[in-house]
């Protein structure tokens, strides 16, 4: 603000005495040497400045060879000066550390009033951009303030404590917002960085399991190893199991889903998805009889509409009659007349035949039935009548 009210000032006093001596311009006569030089007053005073610009240029230029090609001699000539100026520096940062040591102080006992205090004095005297961004992150930390921690310490471009601090702030905002994609994505980035962060894998872990992200807790494992194995049940293994099972499924690697699938299995013996993608990967390499065997005896065990669906899927290319026949004789080991109904009410409606779905979904006594089934069979009765319709 003063910078510019004295620029203007000037401006108008050189402005206003440029004009003045262009009014009231006269003739100056120089004799020397014999010699006769006339010229009017504003060219002898532009002359003037022009020369006395030039050397304040050349004097300043030479100083500078001096000090680099022969400091001492630069001393010798400017002791006082030189001396004056370096006991000014190092004075204003013995005061600046000073402040500096107090605002730590503050910072430990949380003392905001001081904390302010100290840290306007020591930005004062210490003009280190770096230094003062750590400060005042450090100042953010000390007050749970994670949108300044962010500020300052994403400042400090390449340095990994620095990302460390960044990512665990973001962490923390996006947890304290309920942010969970954005927790978990900030989270791996922070334990990649940070490997001891047991406290972050942990809510990770959590997060992941809720949401059903295998793959990231796959991630965790690979970072973090037998660090954060006790944080894992056997239902999460047995989940990231069967994910890289679908996976190499996916990739038509059905010897390696076999391998996972199998691994899901011994996490959870009772898993139908697992089952299911062991049994597919059978098919797939043509193991056809093998699976019409063994999906028969899991079926009399455990019957499950999905056991269901993988027996005629090793007959898709029969006739729908000969597939009804063979699912009948399936249903047939298992004595749930209400479950039998429903898978088989599922084929006929997958197969176009509404009617027959409808009085096997009528003849279901409900109460007989879980609340999953019960949901299956609204749904799928309201998805006939809206086919009708």
């Amino acid at each position: 603000m003063f910078t510019v009210f004295w620029f203007i000032i000037v401006l108008f006093i050189s402005t206003y005495s440029i004009v003045w001596l262009i009014d009231n311009n006269g003739d100056v006569m120089v004799n020397w040497l014999g010699y006769q030089m006339q010229t009017d007053v504003l060219t002898t005073v532009l002359i003037t400045i022009f020369f006395t610009i030039l050397i304040i240029v050349l004097a300043s230029l030479l100083t500078r060879i001096l000090a680099i090609k022969f400091p001492s001699l630069l001393r010798f000539f400017f002791k006082r000066n030189y001396t004056k100026s370096l006991e000014k520096i190092v004075l204003r940062h013995q005061h600046g550390f000073d402040d500096l040591s107090s605002l730590l102080l503050a910072i430990e006992l949380k003392d905001q009033k001081y904390i302010n205090l100290h840290q306007k004095n020591f930005s004062a005297k210490i003009k280190n951009k770096k230094l003062n961004n750590f400060i005042k992150g450090k100042i953010a930390l000390s007050r749970d303030d994670q949108q300044n921690v962010i500020h300052y310490f994403s400042q400090f471009s390449g340095n990994n404590h620095a990302n460390i601090l960044t990512y665990n702030a973001k962490f923390n905002l996006a947890i304290e917002s309920s942010q969970e994609s954005k927790a978990i994505a900030y989270g791996k980035q922070l334990c990649r960085l940070d490997k001891n962060r047991i406290d972050v894998a942990k809510k990770l872990i959590i997060l992941c399991r809720k949401n059903g992200l295998w793959h990231d807790l796959h991630e965790l494992q690979a970072i973090f190893k037998d660090k954060i194995s006790e944080y894992i049940d056997p239902e999460d293994l047995s989940n990231i199991a069967l994910f890289l099972a679908k996976g190499f499924y996916q990739q038509k690697k059905y010897l390696k889903a076999q391998i996972s699938a199998r691994k899901a299995l011994k996490f959870n013996s009772n898993s139908v998805n697992a089952q299911e993608m062991l049994l597919k990967s059978w098919i797939k390499l043509g193991f056809r009889f093998y699976v019409t065997k063994k999906t028969k005896k899991i079926f009399s065990k455990t019957p499950s509409l999905k056991l269901a669906r993988i027996y005629l899927f090793n007959y898709k290319k029969s006739s729908t009659k000969r597939q009804i026949k063979l699912l009948i004789k399936l249903l047939n080991k298992n004595p749930n007349f209400e479950l039998n109904n429903f898978i088989l009410a599922k084929f006929y409606y997958s197969v176009g035949d509404n009617d027959k779905a409808i009085e096997l979904l009528n003849s279901i006594a409900q109460d007989q039935l879980n609340d999953k089934i019960k949901a299956r069979i609204i749904w799928l009765k309201n998805k006939i009548n809206n086919h009708q319709k």
